[in-house]
């Protein structure tokens, strides 16, 4: 929450795009846990 509200102003593209690609691998990550998983 903080570096998203607070990255509006000098290195928000870099907080946002690092947010948005930690959150894509994170997804990835729980969709190969999930085929796993019964």
């Amino acid at each position: 929450m903080l570096p998203i509200a607070g990255g509006q102003g000098r290195g928000g593209t870099l907080v946002s795009g690092g947010y948005a690609a930690r959150m894509d691998t994170v997804g990835r990550f729980w969709s190969s846990v999930r085929r796993l998983l019964p």
